[in-house]
Parts: C-alpha cells; structure tokens; sequence
C-alpha cells in the first residue's frame, strides 16, 4: 500500500497556496465503523491528504530543495465525514518564513466544508534527505493534472451513488464503489474511484501509475455479476456468473489516480435468468469522457451450489 492520499493537484500559485482532489475508493484500508453501521474515511487520511498537498505545494515552491516535515498543529476541525464513492476537494495557503512552512487548509465534500486546518507548522529540512530531486520532480509532474469529471454523475440515484447507506444489495462489491444504473438482465451501470493509495499504482508503474489493465478487466466482471439481480437493493448470493471467456479486448488510454471511472456492462446475447446458459456481455469503461477500454466478456450462469455451470471447477 502507498502512503498517498492526494490524488491529483488542480490549481497552484506558487509560494501561497494549491487546490487538489482525494478520491475515496471502497477498498482503502483506513475506515472508522460510524455507530449506524455505515463506515467513513478516518478523518486522520483526510488530514494527511491535505497535508500532502500542502508538501506539494512547499516543495514545487522552494525549487526542489526543501522537505517540510511537522512540527505543531493547533487546531483541526471536524465537521462532517467522507465516504466510499465521495470526491474530496482540498486547499491549502501557505507561508515560508525562513526555515519554517506555516499553512491552513479546508477539505469539502459537495460543496460542504468537513475538515479545517487553521494553523499548521512546519520544519523544512534538504529534500535529499528524504528524497532525489528527479523522484519529487516526476511525482509533482504526474499529480499535476487538469480537473475534469463525467457528465454522467449528475444523473446519479442519490441512494445508488452514495453506497455508504447500508444497502444489503451492494454487499458483494470489493472494487466498484457504487451503481448509477440497473436494469435487471439488460444493464449496468457503475462507477469507480482511482485513488493513489491503491496498492497497484505503487509498481505500476513507479515513474508513471496507472491502473492495470488486467484489474480494469476485473472490475468490469465484478459489475457484470449485478446484472442478474432482479432488485439491485436485494441480496441475491445464490446467484453468480462464471466467467468463461473474453474477446476483443481494447485498451485507448491509461488509468491514473484521481480518475472517476463509468463503468457499462451490457447484455448481449443468451438469457441470464435461466441456469447454466452462456450468456455474452458487452463492457466499456470511460473517464474525462474518453473511452478508456471495451471488450466483450462470456459467462455461464449458476444458480446455486447445485448447479451444472459448477461442474468441472472444483478441485
């Protein structure tokens, strides 16, 4: 797992301050259970994300030299929570007296102000000490993005966008972070966050993240299993696919942290409702409003621990 938690930088004006973004993902490891049962970002990752842009912003300002390291925080206040699916917007000013970094910082979610940093300090200590200079210049050029989004988040069911509600019919997902669309036997739609912390973007690459294109694949077939669930709010476990095959597969462009990914997976042929029959998905994935992939996938139906489709697969 990767000790980052900004995911892309939006907006600079060197020396004073910086906007960036934390995208919140379902399987990132840092989650306080809320007494409701659902569960949220610890507010400690929120600080450290905008802690981390604030370092950002320090290090792109003292020309690659220093490393803030720190020293007191006066106050943090908490005001609301972040969840899995949620965009976490962060800013940060700053000020560089001498050998000292002094900064504020707030983190929104929808608009909505959750954490505020009023008076931070710290220490600045050579960059070469924690770091080579050509690592901290290529990981500023990689988070230093243009901000965009999809379109299509506007038309999110508020209570299938915001899978943090305890939706017993949402158990069953690792990756994807929520569902936009459902039509049963017919279609999904769903979305995922890319977020730095993601374990993956760690070695893949180290000089340029992005997301596999093998889990992108995976991600896809994990959303593919919702399309035979005739109430997307309902658990359905005796229900399951098993992939078979896939087939004109193209990837068009790469998956960076800080990507809000649309994922689609559509029916094409056979019939989902009818035990141990093949049936034929076509599956997209699209972010900033470009395609990212497509491909088609294959699967044979299992309607429970009896079913024929599980014949052959076990060991």
């Amino acid at each position: 797992m990767a000790f980052r938690y900004i995911d892309k930088i939006t907006e600079v004006d060197e020396g004073k301050s910086a906007k960036g973004i934390k995208l919140v993902t379902r399987n990132e490891p840092f989650y306080y259970w809320l007494p409701d049962g659902t569960r949220a970002l610890s507010p400690a990752v929120i600080t450290e994300a905008v802690s981390q842009l604030g370092a950002q912003l320090q290090i792109k300002s003292t020309g690659f030299t220093k490393n803030s390291v720190l020293l007191a925080d006066e106050k943090t206040s908490y005001y609301g929570f972040a969840y899995v699916g949620d965009r976490i917007d962060l800013s940060v000013n700053i000020s560089i007296e001498d050998d000292v970094v002094i900064g504020s910082s707030k983190a929104s979610v929808n608009g909505k102000v959750i954490q505020e940093t009023f008076c931070s300090r710290a220490y600045l200590l050579p960059l070469e000490d924690f770091d080579t200079v050509e690592a901290a210049k290529n990981r500023y050029k990689n988070l230093l993005r243009e901000d965009s989004d999809d379109p299509i988040y506007e038309n999110a069911n508020p209570q299938a966008f915001s899978p943090q509600i305890k939706i017993t019919g949402l158990d069953s997902l690792r990756y994807v972070d929520g569902v936009i669309e459902h039509i049963p036997y017919k279609k999904v739609v769903g979305f995922k966050n890319f977020t730095a912390c993601e374990p993956y973007f760690e070695s893949h690459f180290p000089l340029k993240p992005v997301a596999p294109g093998v889990l992108l694949m995976s991600f896809v077939g994990e959303l593919t299993q919702l399309i035979i669930k005739e109430d997307i709010f309902s658990p359905i476990r005796e229900r399951g696919l098993i992939p078979i095959y896939s087939q004109n597969t193209r990837f068009r462009k790469f998956v960076e942290p800080g990507d809000r990914c649309i994922l689609t997976v559509e029916l094409k042929d056979g019939d989902p409702r009818v035990d141990c029959s093949e049936i034929l998905v076509s599956a997209s994935i699209r972010a900033n409003n470009k395609r990212v992939m497509q491909t088609e996938m294959g699967f044979r139906t299992s309607y429970g621990v009896h079913s024929r489709a599980l014949e052959g697969l076990r060991r």
